[in-house]
């Protein structure tokens, strides 16, 4: 069973996406259109999702609702705040 953690930040008609696996180490980092989104996530079944709280993602939770999406503050997902 995989132990994955996703990060998705939209913008525009495109979302950045990150994905870590943690039984493994792997990462992978992309930006995708909706379509290719829903594909990956299908495929990878993370176990939880980080997303920015402003940002409406129902239509994807009623979707995957065996994952688990966590809102977090925007500037979580800003560059400064690796600094």
């Amino acid at each position: 069973m995989r132990s994955a953690l996703c990060g998705i930040y939209p913008s525009g008609k495109k979302y950045g996406v990150s994905f870590l696996d943690l039984s493994t180490g792997e990462f992978f980092a992309s930006i995708m259109d909706y379509g290719s989104l829903t594909s990956f996530l299908g495929k990878f079944q993370p176990k939880e999702i980080l997303i920015p709280e402003d940002e409406n993602f129902q239509h994807l939770s009623e979707n995957f609702r065996n994952i688990y999406f966590t809102p977090l503050k925007e500037d979580f997902f800003s560059q400064g705040c690796t600094e």
